[in-house]
C-alpha cells in the first residue's frame, strides 16, 4: 500500500510539472493570458485533489456510503482516461506535453481510487 502511495505522489507531481511545461508552452506560442490563467486553475486542482483523498482515509469519509463497486468503476474509468491519453500523446505531436499531463492526472486519480477501494474493502 506504501508504494501505491508513493506512486500517486509521483504522478502528481509529474502532471504538475507537464501541465507547467504544456501551458508555457502554448502561451509562448498564442502569448494569450488566458493560458496562464488555465495552468494556474489545473495546477491548484492537483494540490485540491491530494488533499482530498488524503481525507478518504478518516474516520468521517467511513461513515459515507459509497459502495466498493463505484470506487472499482471511477478506478477503471480513470486508467481508461490515462490509456487514451498516452495513446493520443503519440497519435498528436503537438499536443504531446498536455497529453502526458492528462496522463499522469489519470494515473494519480486512478491509483487514488484503488487504494480507497482497498482500504475499504480491508474495513468490511
Amino acid at each position: 500500500m506504501k508504494t501505491l502511495k508513493i506512486c500517486r505522489l509521483i504522478a502528481a507531481i509529474l502532471a504538475e510539472i507537464f501541465i507547467v511545461i504544456a501551458f508555457v508552452d502554448m502561451y509562448r506560442d498564442t502569448e494569450t493570458g488566458a493560458l496562464l490563467l488555465l495552468m494556474v486553475f489545473f495546477m491548484s486542482a492537483v494540490p485540491f485533489m491530494y488533499s482530498e483523498s488524503r481525507k478518504m482515509g478518516s474516520r468521517s469519509e467511513l461513515i459515507r456510503h459509497i459502495t466498493p463497486g463505484t470506487l472499482y468503476g471511477k478506478m477503471l474509468f480513470y486508467a481508461v482516461f490515462a490509456l487514451v491519453a498516452i495513446v493520443a500523446a503519440f497519435i498528436d505531436p503537438e499536443d504531446m506535453l498536455l497529453m502526458f499531463a492528462c496522463f499522469f492526472l489519470g494515473v494519480f486519480s486512478s491509483l487514488d481510487s484503488y487504494i480507497l477501494y482497498r482500504f475499504r474493502k480491508s474495513i468490511s
